[in-house]
């Protein structure tokens, strides 16, 4: 499912770090997860691998009816791929509910807590 199929015998220092997400994500889902837990998935990756990160996160969402929790401080990985966000500082509740509707309201200060 992540798409790695030709890479079964490949050193992980041969990996991309793209590719080793993925397999971060195969190794999650392994255990057949309700809730898959993202902490900066797409940190560090050009924009190319990100893109391609979240398109993966979808399709596992979508396929597996898995629910997806992605932590980042990225707004537009927010964008992309979330339905619902919930914004933090410092432990604190700042804004919760639908992507839309926060970035709508709150881009200004949203910004100062990602």
């Amino acid at each position: 499912i992540v798409g790695l199929e030709n890479k079964t015998y490949d050193y992980p220092s041969k990996l991309s770090g793209g590719q080793k997400q993925r397999v971060a994500i195969a190794r999650a889902l392994a255990n057949n997860p309700a809730v898959l837990l993202c902490d900066e998935a797409t940190s560090a990756l050009d924009p190319a691998t990100t893109d391609a990160i979240l398109s993966l996160l979808k399709d596992i969402n979508r396929k597996l009816n898995i629910t997806i929790l992605l932590i980042t401080h990225e707004p537009e990985v927010i964008k992309k791929i979330c339905d619902e966000v919930v914004v933090l500082s410092e432990g604190r509740l700042i804004e919760k509910g639908s992507v839309p509707n926060v970035f709508s309201r709150r881009e200004v200060e949203i910004k100062g807590y990602v």
